[in-house]
């Protein structure tokens, strides 16, 4: 954690400092300070935070708990941070016009003033995670007597690829956060060309914030709520029940939506219910991978957080990428034009595809990936048999 800090503060303050003249300096300092960023400094930090979870505590409840709570502020940053507060009190002033016309110097020089106080709550942040968390199992192996063995990488690999758990689980984070990170990234564009009031308001960036505001604000007020409820629920009907239940309302949700593409209460309809199926999934994954850990200490007597850990957030970064690059490059090849006053219908099409299609398929596949997850049922013996391991 600590050595993420100014790798992502350099990383962060790097790519709103490119210049800004088309060459292929620029490309190259774009590139360069990307990869800088999502290929070495926030998986340095991500794969620490992620593995805090599993390694703070062997008390399900409270693990459950951990990662309701530390769901809730990813949750809550993406959806009332970048969804609400940053369209509605900042859209005008990253993209500043004159007269209609985007004044470019004007929006660069608001980015990079942005970007350094991100940088700064991005430092302050990961201190205040570095002083309040505690390795608890860590420690419980440096506290042994008995010299601890050195696994080797290769045992760790195998011994998750054995595990057909393991498969099921890495699927589902790997379809599930694709489909949610696809909607994300195409809100911005079908909240400002599918609506009629957008398209004829005299501010169209102003408008287009403030209903990507709304539909952020629709899609994160479940989860503001949920988070208080779907521990209890997942403790009565267990986490792989609640998981699937709820995908399947969400698409349900997402069925809603296609009936009035460009209209926006039906859209919002929609958009509700997908957002309060997906409210177990956002706040009890990272407890139902640490089932899935526990089970394979006690079938191997190692932990293998580490390896696992590091997919999870290799998952989690390397989808930004392709994600973007998906999103833009369907909107290239249907003819996207930023200039125009309307977009013609296959982008228009493409939007839909994106922002209302491609999570119904990931939900689709995520529930039947997680329908046989049964790893719960063995709970109380996996942490039997790690007590006796641990005492031998």
């Amino acid at each position: 954690m600590l050595a993420s800090i100014p790798l992502l503060v350099v990383a962060i303050l790097l790519i709103f400092s490119s210049p800004n003249n088309g060459s292929a300096l620029e490309m190259v300092w774009i590139a360069l300070s990307y990869n800088l960023y999502y290929a070495f400094a926030y998986p340095c930090y991500y794969t620490a935070h992620s593995s805090m979870v599993s390694l703070s505590t062997r008390d399900a409840n409270k693990r459950g708990m951990l990662a309701t709570m530390s769901n809730a502020a990813l949750v809550a940053t993406a959806g009332a941070g970048a969804s609400i507060l940053v369209p509605f009190f900042f859209q005008s002033y990253m993209f500043v016009y004159d007269d209609r016309e985007l004044d470019i110097a004007a929006s660069y020089s608001h980015w990079r003033t942005m970007s350094i106080v991100l940088s700064l709550i991005t430092a302050a942040g990961i201190l205040a995670e570095f002083y309040f968390t505690r390795e608890r199992i860590t420690e419980e192996a440096i506290a042994r007597p008995r010299e601890e063995e050195k696994i080797p990488a290769a045992r760790h690999r195998e011994a998750c690829f054995r595990s057909r758990y393991w498969w099921m689980v890495m699927l589902y984070v790997l379809f599930y956060l694709m489909g949610q990170l696809i909607k994300n990234t195409s809100m911005s564009f079908y909240s400002r060309w599918m609506f009629e009031s957008v398209l004829w308001a005299e501010d169209p960036e102003r408008v287009s914030g403030a209903l990507m505001s709304a539909l952020g604000l629709i899609g994160g007020l479940p989860a503001a709520f949920g988070m208080f409820i779907v521990w209890p629920l997942a403790n009565k009907f267990g986490k792989q029940r609640s998981i699937v239940t709820g995908l399947l309302l969400s698409l349900a949700g997402g069925l809603v939506a296609f009936l009035g593409v460009h209209n926006f209460k039906i859209v919002c309809a929609g958009v509700a219910l997908k957002a309060i199926g997906i409210v177990p999934s956002q706040f009890i994954l990272l407890a139902l991978i640490s089932d899935v850990l526990d089970h394979l200490e006690a079938e191997n007597g190692f932990r293998s957080d580490g390896f696992t850990m590091s997919v999870y957030s290799a998952i989690m970064v390397g989808l930004w990428g392709l994600v973007v690059g998906i999103v833009s490059g369907l909107l290239g090849l249907a003819g996207y034009d930023a200039s125009l006053v309307r977009q013609p219908a296959p982008v228009e099409n493409v939007m839909v595809l994106t922002y209302l299609g491609l999570d119904l398929i990931a939900f689709t596949i995520s529930v039947i990936l997680l329908w046989k997850m049964d790893v719960e049922k063995y709970s109380e013996e996996d942490r039997k048999r790690i007590r006796e391991n641990n005492t031998k």
